[in-house]
Order: structure tokens, then C-alpha cells, then sequence
């Protein structure tokens, strides 16, 4: 074996050597933003709480947490990552991506969260954008609303990477206060002008009887 693949650096930036000899299906996560509101689905499924290889499952607002179980436990040195992605029309950090694996430790940790509720930084992370294997766009990587986003992948030993992906959805538009009450005004004045019309004409008819 080559002396680059022992490098336990090297598990989790990407080594694809490494995914080939997987044993199991690669997973999916994707964290769903709504009006400032996450939720997290893995393969499609709602994740709600602990099951499966979800445990220490977390979820407030536009924040959330939870650990992966790895199957083994890990025997190189505490490592992180992270992504940011910015808000193109502000330059600020509007989500943040963070993952981390503790030596030996038979889960790492998973961290996703919306500005202002955005995970901590690890002291020594790792920006998941300057590493080309995770094949993400150089920082500033910006936030595309309305499309699935690649935030991260954690290629594992002996298992299939986990993928990581954020999504914001699009709003649909919206009638504000202020013009919803203009447009009920003008509803209401018009039926008024339009009354006051009918009557008038309706006088101006007997009138003409007479």
C-alpha cells in the first residue's frame, strides 16, 4: 500500500481508494431551510430524533446537531471541517456546515446551522472548500436558493461516503400588510364610487320620468 493512504488525514479528505473498498450504501443528508426553519432528511426520510446511525439528534429552529455512528471506532487524532456559504447580496456567512471526528470514537459529529444560530468553528477546521477532492466551489461559495447545494462529503474506512447538502427554498411571494390593506381600500371605494353611481343614475331616471 502506498505511504499517502495510511495518512489518517487522508480518511476523511477524500480518498477515493479508500471509498472503492465501502461495505455499505453511501447515505444522504440533506438540511432543508424554510423560512429560517431546518429540517434533515437522510436518503428522503425526515430525521425527527435518534434511529439508526442518527444519535444525539438536536434540532431548534435554524439549528441542528446530531452524531453519525461510524461502525468501528476511529484511531487517528481528533479532526474538522467545515463550509460556509455566503449571502451574495450581503457578503455575510448565511449557513454553516461543520462536521468533526473525535480519536476513538465510534460516531463524529454533524453541525448545520442558519445566521444568526451558526455552529462554532473548531479551533484547526479545515475549510472544505480549499480541499478539491470535496469538489466545491473556492470560497466565496454562495448560496443558490431553490437548488440542492454540495456542502461536504466524509469519505469513511470501510464504508461509502456521507454526502452533505443544504437547500433554502424560494419563497413564494407574498402580499405585505400594507398592500393587502391598499388593495382592500380601493376594493371598498371603488363598490362605494360604483353605488353612489347607481344611485345617482337611478334619480337622474325617475327625474327624467317626471
Amino acid at each position: 500500500m502506498k505511504p499517502y493512504l495510511l495518512l489518517p488525514r487522508c480518511l476523511w479528505l477524500g480518498m477515493s481508494a479508500l471509498a472503492a473498498a465501502a461495505c455499505c450504501n453511501a447515505d444522504v443528508i440533506v438540511f432543508d431551510d424554510v423560512d429560517n426553519v431546518l429540517s434533515v432528511t437522510l436518503n428522503g426520510v425526515p430525521v425527527t430524533g435518534n434511529g439508526g446511525r442518527v444519535t444525539d439528534f438536536y434540532l431548534s429552529g435554524g439549528f441542528v446537531s446530531f452524531d453519525l455512528s461510524l461502525g468501528f471506532f476511529t484511531d487517528y487524532t481528533t479532526l474538522s471541517a467545515f463550509t460556509n456559504l455566503i449571502d451574495p447580496s450581503s457578503g455575510d456567512v448565511s449557513d454553516r456546515f461543520v462536521y468533526e471526528f473525535v480519536n476513538l470514537s465510534s460516531v463524529y459529529s454533524v453541525q448545520f446551522g442558519l445566521n444568526p444560530t451558526l455552529p462554532v468553528i473548531p479551533p484547526g477546521a479545515e475549510d472544505l472548500t480549499t480541499i478539491p477532492v470535496q469538489g466545491l466551489p473556492p470560497d466565496p461559495y454562495y448560496l443558490q436558493p431553490g437548488a440542492p447545494q454540495l456542502v461536504g462529503t466524509a469519505f469513511l474506512l470501510y464504508m461509502s461516503p456521507d454526502t452533505f447538502y443544504a437547500q433554502t427554498e424560494v419563497p413564494e411571494p407574498r402580499l405585505s400588510a400594507v398592500l393587502l390593506l391598499t388593495i382592500l381600500l380601493g376594493i371598498c371605494l371603488r363598490a362605494r364610487t360604483q353605488s353612489a353611481f347607481g344611485r345617482c343614475m337611478s334619480r337622474a331616471c325617475r327625474d327624467d320620468r317626471r
